[in-house]
């Protein structure tokens, strides 16, 4: 044990307390049954705060998370989902392998996640249509258009074809920037908190749990960007969201613990 990680029999409770909260959300969804797009969501927004409660996971918002719209985002773990999840009820595109995870398949499926199979080239076309669907009603939807999770900075090319719905529908697109940082830090977070390369998900799932302090920063940009085409779209956004994270994502003296204070209250009550 040292200054970031907790001992062995604390790291098993936590994640003991992780698996008893998803079993506990997998029974309110079987009580409670949401029917509609935006009852889900709001569903999967109160389980992503109750599992980021159970994790100790300090979430700060820099800017105005918007109502409705395409939040854009740089995908460095897993653990994304469960961020932006805590602080927007929106419809996630995830790859298909996350629906044959245990339970947090079910869950996920059951939130109204769109599941992308990124080996089919007819895939976007489908998810396209769903994304199509879900934007008129006007409910807000996460995507991670580089496709893939990442240790770097800097975030991959994002890929223009989930932009299409957003195009065709005229919904504004809010590119957002994601860091974490462990005791305050972030040098130990590409090997213990991101997702990527050959990591199994058991064996990193362990370790994450042991850390202490891990916080997520996730930055909003101030205005939607301004294209008529996914190709614009995609790169304008991209460039956005590698400015935030070049020019550091810091929040105001003051403002963190108001934002922090409304995640770890909140419950499936």
């Amino acid at each position: 044990m040292n200054d970031k990680t907790y001992g062995k029999v604390h790291g098993a409770f936590r994640l003991a307390l992780f698996f008893a909260a998803l079993l506990w959300v997998g029974l309110t969804m079987l009580v409670l049954r949401p029917k509609t797009v935006m009852a889900r969501s709001l569903w999967k927004q109160r389980m992503c705060r109750l599992i980021a409660r159970c994790m100790n996971l300090q979430i700060d918002v820099i800017g105005d998370v918007p109502a409705e719209g395409m939040i854009v985002s740089n995908h460095l773990s897993y653990l994304d989902a469960v961020v932006l999840g805590a602080i927007t009820p929106a419809v996630f595109v995830a790859k298909s392998e996350v629906r044959k995870w245990p339970l947090v398949g079910w869950l996920t499926a059951k939130g109204g996640t769109i599941y992308l199979q990124r080996e089919n080239v007819r895939a976007a076309a489908e998810v396209n249509r769903a994304l199509t669907a879900v934007m008129n009603e006007k409910s807000p939807v996460v995507v991670f258009p580089e496709g893939t999770t990442t240790g770097a900075t800097d975030p991959l090319p994002f890929h223009p074809a989930l932009y299409e719905p957003a195009m065709r529908t005229k919904t504004a697109v809010w590119p957002a920037a994601l860091v974490y940082t462990v005791n305050g830090r972030s040098e130990y977070v590409a090997e213990r908190v991101c997702y990527w390369g050959d990591m199994t998900f058991v064996p990193h799932l362990v370790g994450l749990m042991r850390l202490r302090n891990i916080r997520a920063v996730v930055r909003i940009a101030e205005r939607p960007v301004a294209a008529s085409n996914r190709n614009d779209a995609a790169a304008m956004s991209h460039e956005v969201v590698q400015t935030m994270l070049r020019d550091g994502l810091v929040v105001p003296s003051g403002f963190a613990a108001e934002r922090t204070v409304v995640v770890q209250q909140a419950s499936l009550a």
